[in-house]
């Protein structure tokens, strides 16, 4: 899945419980990506703002491309309570600088086939 962010930096996710989620954006000023070379990535889902963490995204980041891959495994979303609702948020550290770069909510769907 490729997700656009909109300018307030949000973006709105739905996690199927049971299958593996993968979501794909980069990280573009004035149309030229930023090179992500020497960050790191840290993400995650919780129930709330502050609240428990309902799970840990696997962050890739794709160098001079910009690109910031969100992969959760089938056992991770097979083990999410579903329906339901959460928070997320992406940040990026570089050296002492820390920046959360996109955020919003998520909704785990109940899985059918199991």
């Amino acid at each position: 899945m490729a997700l656009k962010v909109d300018q307030t930096g949000r973006v709105d996710l739905v996690v199927a419980q049971g299958a593996t989620f993968t979501a794909t954006f980069t990280w573009k000023i004035d149309g030229t990506p930023v090179d992500l070379s020497g960050y790191t990535g840290a993400s995650k889902i919780k129930d709330t703002y502050g609240g428990s963490t309902l799970a840990t995204f696997t962050v890739t980041l794709g160098g001079a491309a910009g690109t910031i891959t969100l992969t959760l495994s089938a056992t991770t979303t097979g083990g999410l309570s579903a329906p339901a609702t959460g928070v997320w948020d992406v940040e990026l550290t570089s050296g002492s600088t820390v920046r959360r770069l996109v955020g919003g909510t998520v909704t785990i769907t109940p899985e059918v086939t199991a």
